[in-house]
């Protein structure tokens, strides 16, 4: 989530203020001092443009194993 912050809002700060969430909640956010709630954390995918999406952890770890990655490299460099 912060990658796309500084992606598409160039500072945190910035985007507090689009998303209308206080900067300090968010910062808590990042070091693990607080948690989002499901309102927040609804809004702050819309504003991002972002969505989450819930499955299996045995599904995301077969596509995220060394060896996909490996074969998905292998297929976009061929």
């Amino acid at each position: 989530m912060a990658d796309l912050i500084e992606e598409r809002f160039g500072s945190r700060y910035k985007f507090c203020e689009a998303a209308g969430i206080d900067p300090g909640q968010l910062s808590r956010v990042f070091a693990s001092r607080a948690e989002l709630s499901l309102p927040a954390l609804q809004k702050i995918l819309h504003v991002l443009g972002a969505a989450l999406v819930i499955q299996a952890e045995a599904t995301v770890e077969a596509k995220a194993s060394p060896e996909e990655a490996s074969r998905a490299l292998a297929a976009a460099t061929a």
